[in-house]
């Protein structure tokens, strides 16, 4: 007769349990589970003895079925149940100065086929998301012993203590800081921190350049004034020499002109005098040229310093290599919760070959 064709006699006490499972343990204790890190293999050979009947539950204890989401392959499979230890917790995870008041959910859930460790959750596996509860089992399952640690109530208060204490020495929330940006990122990945910072740290950049420019902004506005003197300097300069030079042959006309005439010597000396004042004013235009050009110059020079300051700034707050660092914030452990842990039943399907894989 095919085990699924079996009827349930009925929930078995704790020692016909014991009774019919001394000889079985060894080989549900090989069912192909990771007893060490909880990880349930996708699919493992195994000995497959279900139990005649549902096995009792300590009282007080819930229990609840994982609604299959994955159809049996064929119906010569077995279909059993396989138990596991289930518990569902909440942390508080708080730092005032990266404006964090965090909570976060924790579901856990670790097989229980064979000897149970002592340090149950280190071996347990986030609950699939796509996990649905049932309040009874499905047709045409058998099910699996339940290891002798989870047949008395005494156990489970310890392992809620035990699942506390694993949350908080397992779990953190991860904040990100940047050696650019004061402060955190939001709660994220990496990927959502390095977008945060770069919107930030264009932010500061955009800052920085303006406050750049403004400096520089008086700088220049006051080499304008100077420069806009230095030109006005220069065109009288030029006026005035303009001037001399005219006079100045207009005097040296008249001397010649009376020399050929028998005029004064005293014409002489004011012609020569003309000259030479017309060649000081040449002079005082050269000077007045030369100076308005270190001014252009020093104008020039600025812009390039601005320039440099610049391309500083932008290689400074460049958003394409953003160092980060992680910062582990343990959750507060005064505020963690956890739920009493419940007994739940994980629908798997065994083939003729000993082949076991589950069905949710």
């Amino acid at each position: 007769m095919c085990i699924r064709d079996r009827f349930l006699a009925g929930p078995l006490a704790r020692d016909q349990i014991s009774r019919l499972m001394e000889d079985r343990k060894a080989a549900l204790a090989g069912s192909g589970d990771d007893k060490r890190t909880g990880k349930v293999a996708s699919s493992a050979t195994c000995s497959v003895d279900p139990l005649p009947a549902r096995p009792v539950i300590p009282a007080g204890i819930e229990e609840r079925f994982a609604a299959l989401n994955r159809q049996p392959a064929s119906s010569e499979v077995t279909q059993i149940y396989r138990p596991a230890l289930y518990a569902e917790g909440a942390m508080h995870f708080i730092r005032k100065t990266a404006n964090l008041d965090l909570w976060r959910d924790a579901r856990r859930i670790v097989a229980c086929d064979g000897d149970q460790p002592d340090a149950i959750w280190q071996a347990s596996e986030p609950l699939p998301d796509d996990i649905d509860w049932l309040r009874g089992p499905e047709e045409g399952f058998s099910f699996a012993a339940l290891p002798d640690p989870l047949l008395g109530k005494r156990r489970y208060t310890s392992y809620k203590s035990q699942f506390k204490d694993y949350l908080y020495r397992h779990f953190s929330q991860t904040l990100y800081k940047s050696t650019l940006v004061k402060g955190y990122a939001p709660p994220g990945d990496q990927s959502d921190a390095r977008a945060y910072f770069a919107d930030r740290i264009r932010e500061q950049r955009d800052v920085a350049i303006e406050k750049l420019r403004d400096k520089y902004k008086r700088k220049l506005v006051s080499l304008e004034k100077k420069i806009q003197t230095a030109e006005d300097r220069v065109a009288r300069e030029r006026g005035q020499s303009r001037t001399s030079m005219i006079s100045a042959g207009s005097s040296v006309l008249g001397a010649l002109l009376g020399g050929f005439l028998g005029g004064r010597r005293t014409q002489v000396s004011t012609a020569a005098r003309g000259v030479g004042y017309a060649a000081q004013q040449s002079d005082d235009v050269r000077r007045a040229e030369q100076a308005l050009q270190l001014l252009e110059d020093d104008k020039e020079a600025l812009n390039d310093e601005l320039a440099d300051d610049l391309d500083a700034l932008r290689d400074r707050y460049n958003t394409r290599e953003i160092e980060l660092e992680a910062v582990e914030i343990p959750p507060r452990k005064s505020d963690l919760k956890a739920q009493d842990p419940m007994i739940v039943w994980m629908p798997w399907q065994v083939d003729s070959s000993g082949l076991a894989t589950p069905l949710y």
